[in-house]
């Protein structure tokens, strides 16, 4: 196996040489062209990759003994029988014709655990709250799907079938069938995963991954697997479209030799057992053509049963390590957190001191039942760094159905709060939003404001600094609706100092401070039904809602938006408008002395009015970020950026925009620039600031509808470029 991955690396070499050389032409295209243009690299690179793979196959197979026109007969072909339907409750949900199994022993050697009887819920401090109808469950953990004991002391063996084909994937153990999806259309596309426990025949996990959209989940899910697990996988539909190399790789490591060779809508099954690539078994059927898929296929494994003691961790008996091991009993794909040497720690989480000005001032995380591996990421990245409380931290959970999500709050040692779901899509979401709110000031009624946050977004090591510093000033000027600690333009290239804050007239979210007198007097009775289908981030930043006040944002944001699946985002949109944005890594203290909007527009007139180039690019289209901000600017003049060194270089462009919504001009430099370009966002009074690269501060000014548009030299013309 191994030797088959290096030849197959030595084989892929020229298509990479490739493929980066035309990735330094892709550096003039928008974000939205990238990405197009990426998804056909990215199928000249995986059909190069696959005729590599076979080479290699074919050198392996002949070491094995199997000649290549045996391969048809090794698999094994299983005909397309219906089954029940799968009761699936709304278009949102993951649920699917499962059967839970026991949990067996507990993991922990030495640790006093009992052997455990179905589901043990705590109730510790256990509150029944009613919002608009909806009942809400606050307490540790949660309840949710419990494992029922199968009775592994019973069985020496596990036989095991795993089931890929374009309408069903399914899988059995000892005879039992333990997993299905039969649902219709692209909510069941791409692998799904079942993880059982080698010892107990346990069910520790199950996923799915729309690997036609992407594979970065994917990647990550298989690098955070547990030892001594079985695991099956299972394409349904088709799996293979983005299926990146580096994926593969990570499937050829559990001892695959078939994932190399998966293409379009090609039929692939494995079991295999984590740490033992050995014993895996797959098997693949291939697409005939292009508009076909491959026929059903089943592959079958038989394993001896392990021991209870091979997932025995010898971990220090804490209280933290005795939460670690009941969960880790129970769950699979958290990575750090179970193994057994070099585990992530669970001491002292949130036991920090908040910062001084926001004492009282409750964290609240927005969480679905359905992302419990997000949660855990953002919850214990968050309760690691300064400032934080677990007293005032809060989890809200959209669901009340799935117990995972409970016992990782349960773990961290966080209250949960769980809603009864109402509505679809983004009406659900925006309902469950304003469960919370209400939630959260319910429960700390002395609370002036309150963070929220949501359970895909990392935070950088001085967010509640950032809070900290910038809260007073939500009470010193009533021109401000928020405090957010995102910036929709932050990309790699465009942002530069993390002390630096800017006043913007949108609402970017992703980390945000609200105030308890905006939510109780104004938004909390005028928020949208969930029926009416609105996405809550966009009904705040309607003019109604806003009424000209405006919100903080960082120049370099202070959070980082890593989920790539939900109801809004699949890894695709990810990968091309999130994976680039810089989250700050320093601990910093911002300048908030000019940031009052008095104060900051005359800050901005007088940058705009000394600023020492003036670009003035006469062009009717932009393919390149040069044909807007040359590389050689001023010759000697530049210099690298100090915001206390007032002669540093200010580049302004003034571009045409004739009223306050007329953004033609503006997406086709977003696009060129290779910021947000999706809609307007990151603007002052027809302002928008950024960086350019590590030396320049771009102001871009629209011409004639902002008030500082006066500063144009008449020699200089606006620039106007038609969108695209």
């Amino acid at each position: 196996k191994r030797v088959a991955g290096r030849t197959l690396q030595k084989h892929t070499q020229r298509t990479h040489r490739t493929v980066h050389g035309l990735s330094d032409a892709m550096l003039s295209l928008s974000l939205t062209q990238r990405f197009v243009v990426g998804v056909l690299l990215l199928t000249i690179s995986v059909n190069t990759y696959l005729l590599a793979h076979m080479y290699v196959q074919h050198s392996v197979d002949n070491q094995r003994g199997v000649h290549s026109e045996d391969h048809a007969s090794l698999l094994k072909v299983e005909p397309f029988n219906q089954r029940t339907r799968v009761d699936v409750s709304d278009g949102d949900s993951n649920d699917l014709n499962f059967s839970r199994q026991g949990q067996g022993k507990q993991v922990g050697k030495g640790l006093d655990l009992p052997e455990p009887a179905g589901v043990v819920v705590v109730e510790r401090d256990k509150a029944v709250h009613v919002f608009g109808g909806a009942e809400i469950q606050e307490r540790h953990g949660g309840g949710g799907d419990a494992q029922v004991d199968r009775g592994a002391d019973e069985v020496d063996r596990w036989d095991i079938s795993a089931h890929s084909s374009k309408e069903r994937v399914a899988v059995t153990l000892n005879g039992e069938q333990i997993y299905e999806d039969i649902r219709e259309g692209d909510p069941a596309r791409g692998i799904h995963i079942v993880v059982l426990d080698a010892a107990t025949g346990a069910v520790k996990d199950r996923a799915q991954f729309d690997t036609y959209a992407g594979s970065e989940s994917f990647e990550q899910y298989v690098s955070a697997l547990n030892p001594g697990r079985i695991v099956c996988m299972m394409v349904r539909d088709e799996g293979s479209f983005s299926l990146k190399e580096s994926a593969k790789l990570k499937v050829i490591d559990l001892g695959s030799l078939k994932i190399g060779r998966i293409h379009w809508r090609d039929m692939w099954a494995m079991i295999a057992w984590t740490g033992r690539p050995d014993l895996t078994q797959d098997e693949l059927s291939v697409s005939p053509a292009l508009d076909k898929w491959g026929v059903p296929v089943t592959v079958k494994a038989s394993f001896p049963r392990a021991s209870s003691s091979a997932s025995v961790c010898d971990w220090p008996s804490t209280p933290a390590n005795i939460r670690r091991a009941r969960f880790c009993n129970t769950y699979d794909g958290y990575g750090a957190l179970c193994k057994c040497k070099e585990y992530l720690s669970l001491d002292n989480l949130g036991s920090s001191i908040p910062h001084v000005n926001l004492q009282g001032v409750p964290t609240a995380i927005v969480a679905s039942e359905n992302r419990p591996k997000y949660l855990f990421r953002a919850l214990h990245q968050l309760l690691s760094i300064k400032g934080a409380s677990l007293a005032l931290t809060r989890v809200y959970v959209d669901g009340t159905t799935k117990q995972e999500v409970g016992d990782v709050c349960e773990l961290l040692g966080v209250k949960c709060v769980r809603q009864m779901p109402e509505g679809k899509k983004a009406g659900r979401i925006s309902h469950h939003y304003k469960a919370a709110l209400s939630a959260l000031f319910d429960s700390f009624p002395a609370a002036d404001y309150a963070i929220i946050l949501e359970e895909d977004l990392q935070v950088s090591p001085d967010f509640y600094d950032y809070f900290g510093s910038t809260a007073p000033l939500m009470k010193r000027d009533p021109s401000l609706y928020c405090v957010s600690a995102w910036n929709d333009l932050g990309y790699s290239d465009a942002a530069q100092d993390p002390t630096l804050l800017y006043r913007v007239e949108t609402m970017p979210g992703l980390g945000w401070l609200l105030s308890r007198s905006l939510y109780k007097n104004e938004l909390e009775s005028r928020w949208p039904a969930a029926h009416l289908g609105w996405d809550w981030d966009m009904w705040m930043r309607l003019d109604e809602n806003r009424k000209g006040r405006e919100c903080i944002i960082p120049d370099v944001s202070r959070t980082f938006h890593f989920g790539a699946s939900g109801v809004n985002i699949n890894d695709m949109f990810q990968q091309a408008y999130f994976s680039k944005h810089k989250l700050n890594q320093q601990m910093v203290t911002v300048d908030t002395s000019y940031i009052t909007k008095e104060i900051y527009d005359s800050h901005l007139s007088d940058m705009i009015a000394s600023a020492s180039t003036v670009l003035d690019p006469r062009i009717t289209e932009c393919k390149d970020p040069t044909n807007i901000v040359p590389n050689s600017l001023s010759g000697d003049m530049r210099k690298a950026y100090n915001p206390h060194d007032n002669q540093a270089e200010l580049a302004v462009l003034y571009i045409h925009m004739a009223r306050h919504n007329d953004f033609d001009t503006w997406m086709a430099i977003a696009q060129c620039l290779h910021v947000w370009d999706l809609d307007a966002r990151g603007f002052h009074q027809g302002i928008w600031r950024m960086f350019h690269g590590p030396n320049v501060q771009l102001i871009v000014v629209g011409y004639p509808f902002s008030p500082l548009s006066h500063f144009k030299p008449v020699s200089v013309e606006a620039l106007k470029i038609k969108k695209r």
